[in-house]
């Protein structure tokens, strides 16, 4: 597959993306490497080769779900990283100025 301008410029509005100049030649370079590696793959003899369902064989053992007491507010307040007397303290989320 050849990787044309007008083949970048339909995948660019597809994606809603803008490129020009050094940018725009090192995306059909970096696009060109891409089909090269799938085309590699696809030489691979596969038909023999089941397809795996889970990445290892053993399965994941999971505890049992056990009601247990909860954690009291000063132990909660003395692990937190900043904490004003009975709250935790977290950065901003949102930052007013950008609205």
């Amino acid at each position: 597959m050849d990787i044309n301008d007008e083949l970048l410029d339909k995948l660019a509005f597809l994606a809603r993306l803008k490129f020009t100049g050094q940018a725009r030649e090192r995306i059909k370079q970096d696009m060109a490497q891409i089909i090269a590696m799938i085309n590699k793959l696809n030489e691979l003899k596969l038909e023999e080769v089941e397809p795996l369902t889970h990445i290892s064989q053993h399965l994941q053992e999971g505890r049992e779900d056990e009601p247990q007491s909860p954690l009291d507010k000063e132990t909660i307040l003395k692990n937190a990283p900043l904490s004003d007397s009975d709250y935790i303290k977290v950065p901003p989320v949102i930052n007013k100025s950008e609205e």
